[in-house]
């Protein structure tokens, strides 16, 4: 699907499932966002930035959350949002101390942290949680085109088939999904050694990608040699050479300034993309339902701004790349997908259950 269509049908989709703060449903007077498990009413009505009496008696409180997102990414300024919402919804009884930049540490860390009821809430890629136990079919999420476009992401993610992946993963690791602040713009390919048209374009050039298995499987496929270099070190490593190309969306191509040290940008639009939010299961029970429902607040706020801003960031930020002398270059897309399912269908039954690939697929005809 060409970018321009992939534009109208996600905002199409936001429109329709009645997203006036991120895409979820109304259940006694209060929005559950999208992917958000829903939260119990709180009795006498929905809660208004403290206002209700029974409000009167909750304490102010301040989560420590975490995030490897640099602090010039956009995806910093999402989690920035989310907290600014929380603490409008909350009439500032929740507040959000965010650490980012990995000063916590890495994924994996931020995880162990969340289980062992040391940090309250960590922002990621929402497929990150293929590291935790009993999410093998996490694995999947990140199969390159496995989703067509955003609208695809955001139908799976509101799907029954999703909340039984969570319901695997959650109890095990002592976590909690409370959903989905942006669904941002998909992963792209810029290179600097040549303009790639064609998978075999790719052949031994030094890709840095994400570190999940079937991301590396359909790189290699697709003939280039994939590498893993940190957020913090990927500038220095694409200027000395150390990578010859990178994956990202433009928008993170722009604020991290890559374009500067790339010639060519490829919108292979390959991975969609979300910032979700998981909270300790530990600091989730401690939560009452008015505070638990002012989350699930903030996070549809946010989701419905963040979105918004990420879809119009892209044609800004792409025409400020070219400016700094990145090439668009047109590609055989069909190649590059069809390479892509081949991989798929090696590693469904090893990386994750048989017959999720077509569940998944499935639901863009529905």
């Amino acid at each position: 699907m060409k970018r321009r269509q992939v534009i109208a049908v996600t905002m199409a989709v936001l429109a329709a499932v009645g997203l006036t703060a991120c895409g979820g449903s109304t259940e006694g007077g209060t929005q559950t966002a999208v992917g958000a498990p829903k939260t119990e009413a709180v009795k006498g009505g929905e809660a208004k930035s403290g206002e209700a009496s029974a409000d009167g008696d909750i304490e102010p409180m301040e989560l420590m959350a975490g995030c490897t997102y640099n602090t010039t990414s956009a995806s910093y300024q999402y989690c920035l949002k989310f907290a600014d919402e929380l603490e409008a919804v909350s009439g500032g009884k929740m507040k959000i101390n965010w650490n980012p930049a990995s000063t916590l540490g890495n994924t994996t860390q931020h995880y162990a942290m969340l289980k062992e009821g040391t940090l309250d809430m960590f922002s990621t890629a929402f497929d990150t949680a293929s590291t935790l136990k009993n999410s093998e079919d996490f694995n999947a999420l990140v199969v390159p085109y496995i989703f067509d476009d955003q609208a695809h992401l955001e139908k799976f993610m509101a799907s029954d088939l999703f909340q039984s992946m969570l319901d695997k993963v959650e109890e095990p690791n002592n976590v909690k999904f409370v959903g989905n602040i942006c669904t941002n713009w998909p992963r792209e390919l810029s290179t600097s050694k040549k303009p790639i048209v064609e998978p075999d374009d790719l052949k031994g050039l030094k890709i840095r990608t994400p570190e999940s298995t079937s991301v590396v499987a359909v790189w290699k496929a697709w003939g280039a040699n994939p590498v893993s270099i940190s957020t913090s070190e990927l500038y220095a490593a694409l200027e000395n050479g150390m990578a010859d190309g990178q994956d990202n969306n433009v928008v993170s191509m722009y604020n991290n300034s890559y374009y500067e040290v790339q010639d060519y940008i490829m919108e292979l639009n390959y991975i969609q993309q979300a910032n979700v939010i998981w909270m300790s299961g530990s600091t989730w029970a401690k939560l009452n339902d008015t505070q638990k429902d002012w989350i699930s607040q903030a996070v549809a706020a946010a989701h419905e701004v963040n979105t918004k801003s990420a879809i119009e960031e892209h044609d800004v930020d792409l025409k400020k790349v070219q400016e700094g002398g990145l090439e668009l270059v047109e590609f055989n897309e069909a190649a590059f997908r069809a390479k892509a399912e081949e991989v798929a269908r090696q590693l469904e039954g090893e990386l994750f259950r048989e017959g999720l690939y077509d569940e998944i697929r499935a639901l863009i005809k529905e």
